[in-house]
């Protein structure tokens, strides 16, 4: 039997970050394009805008495993889509040790706070999904699934894009979309910029000042519309 401890914590929102392994481009580009079971190949971009717009609303984990590696899972994506932003939100999080108390001091991880402890037959990562007593005492009870968030980015980015997509070309010749059916996409290359990050921001802030052109549009039209009623009123008061 193996005792788990969680916390709560705020975590600030950057890339690169100090305390995880997989804060930096490197694992960045490796979450492009994930293969999900029973979805097959899913590309991650549309999901990165999703929350590159939206603000993160269940909190990300933190994983201390027994060898004291600490992992950010699950919330990979969220934490990507909304690092994108650039301006280091601390938001809430989660931490789940394994075996060992939480070894706090790290860079970007603060206010943590133990909330409970749980003694489960724990033999592998895995086992957070596969053990039902471990899922619902853990992020079970309060992240996402597969399912949610993979329906989710793709109907509500659609909807707030319309006919503008964008296209992210990558240095090996990879291409992923956002809003990929629409007929009119923004096209931006890694090879013009500094690297990833700064390519996917990029390419995040001109399709996020067309959702506002589009917007700031459609409200002009419905001042024109109740303005013109407003006219045809009066019109027939006269």
């Amino acid at each position: 039997m193996t005792i788990l401890h969680q916390y709560t914590c705020d975590l600030e929102i950057s890339l690169p970050h100090l305390a995880f392994r997989q804060g930096n481009e490197i694992h960045m580009q490796s979450m492009l394009r994930r293969r999900i079971p029973k979805y097959g190949s899913v590309d991650c971009l549309p999901l990165w805008f999703y929350f590159y717009i939206e603000s993160i609303k269940d909190p990300l984990t933190i994983i201390q495993h027994i060898d004291l590696d600490v992992e950010l899972h699950p919330g990979n994506n969220r934490f990507i889509g909304r690092a994108l932003r650039g301006d280091r939100p601390w938001v809430p999080a989660r931490i789940i040790t394994i075996e060992h108390p939480w070894r706090s001091g790290l860079t970007g991880i603060c206010n943590e706070q133990l909330q409970s402890s749980l003694e489960v037959d724990y033999n592998r990562k895995e086992d957070f999904y596969s053990n039902t007593t471990l899922n619902k005492w853990s992020f079970g009870s309060y992240a996402p699934t597969a399912r949610d968030w993979l329906q989710t980015d793709k109907l509500v980015v659609a909807k707030w894009l319309g006919d503008t997509g964008g296209v992210l070309h990558l240095s090996n010749g990879d291409r992923h979309y956002v809003n990929k059916h629409a007929p009119d996409k923004i096209q931006v290359s890694v090879k013009d910029h500094t690297g990833l990050f700064g390519a996917t921001q990029h390419l995040f802030q001109q399709l996020e000042l067309r959702m506002l052109q589009k917007a700031a549009h459609t409200k002009q039209q419905k001042q024109l519309a109740k303005q013109l009623k407003r006219d045809l009123k009066r019109n027939r008061k006269a």
